[in-house]
């Protein structure tokens, strides 16, 4: 747990550029996404289950339940975003791996044609069957 959360922000940390961060919520699986990308338009992306409550005391929960996505992001000008990654189904004894393709876009940034500042995302993903997200856009200079 601890070597994720350190190359996470090893990730982040390297870069001295604009960096543009995006929270999206996919509402068909109540969970969050969370992407990153640095000023060269190369990225990563990272999802999770979103839970609302605690688990019973009995049960205990791994880091590797709760991440159900992750992969790579190429960005065309801060407003449209290409993700392509691994899809993770978490069963009792085994994981099942399948694509996660996503294209992402920021419609206020497509509308007034510039590259920064804070923006929606809407984005549509094909995983198995189609989803959908919705999120914010925040870039730190």
């Amino acid at each position: 747990m601890k070597t994720i959360f350190f190359t996470l922000f090893l990730f982040i940390s390297i870069s001295v550029h604009s960096q543009t961060t995006d929270i999206l919520y996919v509402p068909s699986q109540k969970s969050l996404l969370l992407t990153y990308t640095n000023n060269s338009a190369l990225g990563f992306y990272i999802g999770g289950y979103y839970k609302t409550s605690f688990p019973q005391p009995y049960i205990y929960t791994t880091p590797v339940s709760i991440i159900n996505r992750g992969g790579v992001n190429i960005t065309y000008k801060n407003r449209l975003s290409l993700m392509g990654g691994v899809f993770i189904k978490n069963y009792q004894d085994s994981i099942h791996l399948s694509p996660d393709i996503w294209i992402k876009i920021n419609p206020l940034k497509s509308i007034l044609k510039t590259n920064k500042g804070f923006d929606f995302s809407f984005a549509l993903n094909y995983s198995e069957k189609f989803r959908y997200a919705l999120g914010i856009s925040i870039e730190f200079w």
